[in-house]
């Protein structure tokens, strides 16, 4: 049992730095990413006219009769068609909050892939298996989440191959450390208690 807790902590831990590299050193992120043109005009807009925070859709969701939805439809088919999340009461960037609940988030994933793998290991006696295991939870994550967003919800190509092949490796940092800590014999054992 502390091989697996270990094995979550420290694989939370790599993946938490990889997100760190990822998001302020490499370019990639903020490639794919626009900002708002006038934005003190769009936020001044945005607090007079949005009442509070939460996903709004544009054109927006028909929640009537047959008249709305044609109108929808034709809306959706003119453009644009948008998704905006606001929090209307603001953040601190950086929040050392945001940061330690980032951090825990990575562990419990890279908990649950430990775990997967604990079951898994007997099957899997070399460490390069092991690690491919643990990337295709990631494999799956990324087709479950961020190709679906791309599919249903209009994200941008390039928007989504970034943050698919951050994910992605994210998940391998997690298989190269639980897979190292995480072998057959330490399975077996885990799973004995």
């Amino acid at each position: 049992m502390k091989q697996l807790i270990l094995a979550g902590i420290l694989g939370g831990l790599a993946a938490f730095i990889w997100g760190a590299i990822s998001w302020t050193v490499l370019p990639w992120h903020v490639a794919t990413m626009d900002n708002l043109p006038e934005v003190e005009a769009f936020s001044a807009e945005f607090n007079e006219k949005i009442p509070e925070g939460g996903v709004y859709l544009s054109p927006g969701a028909p929640h009537g009769d047959e008249a709305e939805m044609q109108k929808i439809e034709q809306m959706h088919a003119a453009g644009p068609v948008g998704q905006l999340f606001i929090l209307k009461e603001g953040v601190k960037m950086m929040d050392p909050v945001l940061m330690l609940r980032g951090f825990l988030l990575m562990v419990g994933a890279s908990l649950f892939g430990a775990g997967l793998l604990t079951w898994s290991a007997p099957l899997l006696r070399r460490y390069g298996q092991r690690v491919l295991f643990v990337t295709l939870i990631g494999a799956a994550a990324v087709f479950s989440t961020r190709l679906i967003d791309w599919n249903y919800w209009y994200y941008p190509a390039g928007y989504t191959f970034v943050n698919a092949v951050d994910l992605l490796i994210t998940w391998f940092i997690i298989g190269l450390v639980t897979a190292a800590l995480v072998r057959p014999a330490t399975a077996q054992a885990m799973r004995s208690v």
